[in-house]
């Protein structure tokens, strides 16, 4: 498994979700792109996968080039979240838990930071 696998952005994306919602964090998409790493396209098209799925709800895109939108007029019109399925797609799937592994404590330690980064901006 690579760091932009697929399976390994949708972990990631689904993880940041799901912690900010637990720790009642507001959702900031440009920390979420930092912490994901992978160029706009290919997030835009992991985070339309996820959301076409009903495992994530909220996301804007830019009709042109499927890039994930964050402008502060969009943000107060949807909140980006992760859904009850997705929740339990990102703690039971085996390609989920595979992620997991694959993305380490490390993972762990840069979600935690870029949360608390983002909170401290919003």
């Amino acid at each position: 498994m690579a760091s932009d696998d697929f399976e390994v952005i949708a972990f990631k994306v689904l993880s940041y979700l799901y912690r900010c919602m637990k720790d009642g964090k507001k959702v900031d998409v440009a920390a979420l792109r930092e912490l994901i790493g992978c160029n706009e396209a290919y997030l835009g098209s992991v985070i339309r996968g996820l959301q076409s799925k009903g495992l994530v709800d909220g996301f804007c895109f830019d009709g042109l080039s499927g890039v994930v939108i964050d402008s502060p007029a969009l943000a107060t019109m949807s909140e980006p979240v992760i859904t009850m399925d997705g929740a339990a797609y990102v703690r039971e799937n085996s390609r989920m838990r595979k992620a997991r592994e694959f993305a380490g404590h490390a993972f762990d330690v840069a979600l935690a930071t870029v949360i608390q980064a983002a909170a401290s901006r919003i």
